[in-house]
């Protein structure tokens, strides 16, 4: 059994193993299985289908994949890290929102549960307002900038031979003034104003892999952006735009998740799942003896309602473990293992909560499947 070692500190609180978290495998039904669910008889969910997991320790820790997989034999890809958040910026652990991670996750995926929020409340961070559409910028249909869809010229500085060529496709998007978006794997972007006029002012050609912030100044204009997808160097088999959110607020950045994911991950079925109810009476920070309020006084059942309605806008299912695992403060202790010393640190789940969230996940799977 991998060790483990419980970090207390402001930079989270999960529980931390060092078993690695990008392994792959593969699950199969077997005979001796004492589940109160059954077997799927179907084939709907094949063995070659992937199904990865993604999110903080509660993933990380692996407990409640196996439960689901020894039902529906699926290859599983286990995306966790403990200590992470939704929320954040490129710190330590990186947050869900963060390009690396989601890069990182199989493109071949077929279905993706995002589970996080746990680390959220318990570093109180701001819930933010609910979702809407209303200030909203529209980027999912750009105009394709067919004259420039040819082969360009492009520098890599890990390249020895320093440049190739490489084929590009372009595209304008409109963009309001005042705005900050994020651009996320693209070779290169440029403005142009509103006649689309070419505008050396705020481009970049250096062809790298990061993630770019770029701001617009006091008029509307377009970014032109271009991706390359043909060449056996190119590592920017996708392009993502997003409006820049709060990354300090919880439902923004859930946003920010979910339009990384939906972009990257086009026809893929995406499950957001609830976050599960959680306790933690040896949190100096919060002023509820008992553990269920953070600083903010919220619980864990505001930060999974939160996770619902950001489902809900993008249209995706919701998975609710906050409210259908059937555990609470009076039974916490038989579905969540203490994490603390003495007594109060109830996250994670044990055995018998690692079946309850299977048995509730295997029954969305089979709603959404209409089996």
């Amino acid at each position: 059994m991998a060790q483990q070692t419980i970090n207390n500190g402001d930079d989270g609180v999960d529980i931390r193993s060092d078993i690695n978290n990008n392994f792959t495998e593969l699950y199969t039904a077997t005979s001796t299985n004492t589940s109160n669910f059954s077997v799927l008889e179907t084939a709907n969910y094949e063995q070659s289908n992937i199904i990865t997991t993604y999110g903080d320790s509660v993933t990380e820790q692996g407990l409640w994949q196996p439960k689901l997989l020894s039902k529906i034999p699926m290859i599983h890809e286990n995306k966790g890290l403990g200590g992470s958040r939704i929320s954040g910026t490129s710190s330590d652990p990186l947050p869900l929102n963060s390009e690396s991670r989601i890069t990182d996750i199989n493109i071949d995926s077929d279905i993706i549960i995002v589970n996080g929020g746990i680390n959220d409340w318990a570093q109180s961070v701001d819930i933010g307002t609910v979702p809407t559409w209303g200030t909203r910028i529209n980027l999912v249909n750009p105009e394709m900038d067919t004259e420039n869809d040819s082969f360009i010229n492009w520098t890599d500085g890990a390249l020895a031979s320093g440049s190739s060529t490489q084929k590009a496709s372009s595209y304008f998007f409109p963009v309001p003034a005042n705005t900050t978006l994020i651009l996320g794997n693209v070779k290169q972007y440029a403005f142009y104003d509103s006649s689309k006029v070419f505008s050396t002012a705020g481009q970049n050609f250096n062809y790298s892999n990061a993630e770019y912030e770029v701001t617009t100044g006091a008029l509307d204009v377009f970014i032109r952006v271009s991706t390359g997808v043909e060449s056996s160097l190119s590592q920017y088999d996708y392009m993502a735009v997003y409006e820049k959110t709060a990354t300090d607020e919880f439902i923004t950045s859930t946003q920010l998740v979910v339009e990384k994911l939906t972009q990257r991950f086009k026809t893929a079925r995406i499950i957001i799942a609830g976050t599960t109810f959680a306790k933690y009476q040896d949190r100096g920070s919060f002023t509820d003896k008992y553990g269920i309020l953070n600083e903010d006084g919220k619980s864990t059942y505001d930060y999974s309602e939160a996770l619902r309605l950001v489902a809900k806008l993008y249209g995706l299912p919701f998975l609710d473990w906050n409210g259908g695992c059937g555990w609470n403060d009076f039974n916490a202790r038989e579905y969540v293992k203490d994490d603390g010393t003495t007594t109060g640190i109830l996250l994670h789940p044990n055995d018998a909560g690692a079946e309850r969230m299977a048995e509730l996940l295997y029954s969305k799977l089979k709603e959404l499947q209409n089996l």
